[in-house]
């Protein structure tokens, strides 16, 4: 009985030592590397998926279109789930809130970069419509279900699985502007012969880069404030 007591014990010596040694390889270097390219891959693809389905209705193969725009969102899941992995383990090692906002500083600076390259590679005008206003908003919903869920996890960590689900309302507004207003419009421009799709697409890259810079903006304050 001694002698299992005593096993018992040395094992979980081990595991609490493999614990650190975890802890200490995935370094918070790391981590941030990781949690930036896993946001940046999670998000980018949207913008990419928009202009499949530009090129797609130009060239008269709107079904071809929609089939590119489908199969470049399949690399959102591997980015959504590397930042989701990482996120969490990052709220369960209690990290501290300054790291966290630097994270989404820098992953949401790359992704506003990649959005001003995106605007400028793909379109020859600034036309805008209306559509400007949905697409700020609804993308600023979808960051803000990304990381508000997260920041509350660090502050009342005793509720972080419950606080991590709300998560879900802020995408649901996102999903709601995004389907009944911006996808509507672009629906809308596909099925008119003629149409003139570039003020949609400008409006619709335009805004959602203006709201990275927003949240970016928020972040960096944050970050050097706090």
């Amino acid at each position: 009985c001694a002698k299992t007591i005593f096993s018992i014990k040395r094992f979980w010596i081990y595991l609490t030592n493999k614990k650190k040694m975890f802890e200490i390889l995935i370094n918070q270097n790391l981590l941030l590397l990781l949690v930036v390219f896993g946001l940046a891959l999670a998000i980018i693809p949207d913008y990419y998926q928009l202009i499949f389905k530009k090129i797609g209705f130009q060239a008269g193969k709107l079904a071809t279109g929609y089939n590119n725009a489908m199969k470049v969102m399949v690399l959102n899941r591997f980015g959504a789930v590397l930042y989701f992995l990482c996120i969490s383990f990052m709220v369960d090692t209690k990290t501290s809130l300054s790291f966290l906002f630097q994270a989404y500083m820098l992953s949401f600076f790359v992704i506003t970069i990649f959005a001003i390259y995106i605007f400028k590679k793909h379109s020859n005008n600034y036309k805008v419509n209306s559509l400007i206003y949905a697409a700020f908003i609804s993308d600023l919903f979808n960051k803000l279900g990304l990381s508000i869920p997260f920041i509350l996890g660090i502050l009342l960590p005793e509720y972080r699985l419950t606080l991590a689900q709300t998560g879900f309302l802020f995408n649901t507004i996102y999903l709601i502007i995004n389907v009944f207003i911006i996808e509507n419009d672009v629906s809308k421009n596909f099925d008119t012969k003629g149409a003139d799709f570039k003020p949609s697409f400008n409006s619709i890259i335009i805004g959602r880069a203006l709201s990275c810079m927003v949240v970016t903006l928020v972040f960096t304050c944050l970050f050097y404030f706090f």
